[in-house]
């Protein structure tokens, strides 16, 4: 048995990191078909990842608005394009307003 490198092939295993079983190198273990971490509705943009964005967010306890930046920012390329940008922009933008924050620049430009 090969277990997955730094270039693995498709004949490589890796350890499950929900129930640590034998898997296939980047394939779902048997025991994601029934959790809802990897059950995904409207597409596959978040479970191809290897840590997805909602484990991200909940182990490091981020708030709402970094979550969706974070969430926003790993999908763009697979669902969304500019449109997801655009809406992690708009979270950082809500972030800097709610935590009053300010561009020393502007400030200094006033």
């Amino acid at each position: 048995m090969k277990w997955a490198g730094d270039s693995p092939g498709q004949d490589e295993f890796e350890m499950c990191s929900l129930c640590g079983s034998t898997k296939v190198y980047k394939q779902p273990c048997t025991c994601q078909n029934t959790t809802a971490l990897y059950t995904q509705v409207g597409g596959n943009h978040y479970k191809d990842f290897p840590i997805q964005p909602v484990e991200f967010c909940q182990v490091n306890k981020l708030p709402y608005c970094e979550s969706n930046v974070i969430k926003y920012m790993c999908r763009w390329r697979d669902k969304g394009g500019l449109e997801s940008l655009k809406k992690a922009r708009h979270y950082i933008d809500l972030l800097i307003e709610i935590e009053g924050l300010e561009d020393e620049d502007e400030l200094s430009e006033g």
